[in-house]
């Protein structure tokens, strides 16, 4: 009888010393989210990518953080003009990026990045009026975003972006557009082309409230 108390105390000890290990592993991981963050190296800074609601995302940490933790929010191509974010990273912005392809800056994009923001201004503190970064198509997302979201908006940073559907990937004003990315699109926002014609919700349309 003392022999398997002895042995049933050990078990307990064991199941105690794994416990502490895994608890320390994981409060010892700088950005720890619904999955286990992977750190690397991004132009000589640390980067962590994770999963967020199941897409790929990550943040890059400055090696001493600016107060109030500014960061930089890429919508899209988080590497074009790399230059420009590493300078604001040694000067202590993190940057983040969360991967919505193929999302045309639609309500559901939206969505995503609410909860997005909301995790890193919650869990992680940062500042609670981002850069956004818009390039490109990465247009969509900023400005859709900042006209629902003014008072977060800090700043807007846009390289040609796209402002309007029906001007890309809809290729209806003079531009080519993209035919392929223009089904993608209007399955995105879930509209015929005809009521894409008359869509009004896109970063041109009703931006008093951002201006």
């Amino acid at each position: 009888m003392q022999k398997r108390h002895k042995v049933f105390k050990l078990k307990i000890a064991a199941q105690k010393s794994v416990l502490t290990g895994i608890l320390i592993l994981l409060f010892a991981l700088p950005f720890n989210s619904q999955s286990q963050t992977r750190p690397t190296q991004w132009h000589g800074f640390e980067k962590f990518a994770f999963s967020f609601n199941g897409r790929e995302a990550y943040i890059v940490k400055p090696e001493k953080a600016s107060p109030g933790n500014p960061w930089i929010w890429r919508a899209y191509f988080p590497d074009w003009h790399f230059e420009m974010d590493s300078i604001l990273v040694a000067k202590g912005f993190h940057i983040a990026f969360i991967d919505c392809s193929d999302m045309y800056g639609s309500p559901e994009a939206m969505q995503v990045w609410d909860k997005f923001y909301h995790h890193l201004t919650e869990t992680y503190s940062f500042s609670k009026k981002p850069v956004l970064v818009g390039v490109s198509r990465g247009g969509l997302y900023v400005y859709n975003w900042a006209k629902r979201n003014p008072e977060k908006a800090g700043f807007i940073y846009a390289e040609a972006p796209v402002l309007d559907i029906k001007s890309w990937p809809g290729g209806k004003g003079k531009g080519r557009g993209s035919a392929e990315d223009w089904k993608k699109c209007l399955s995105a926002y879930g509209l015929s082309e005809e009521k894409a014609m008359l869509f009004d919700d896109n970063p041109v349309d009703n931006v008093e409230s951002l201006a």
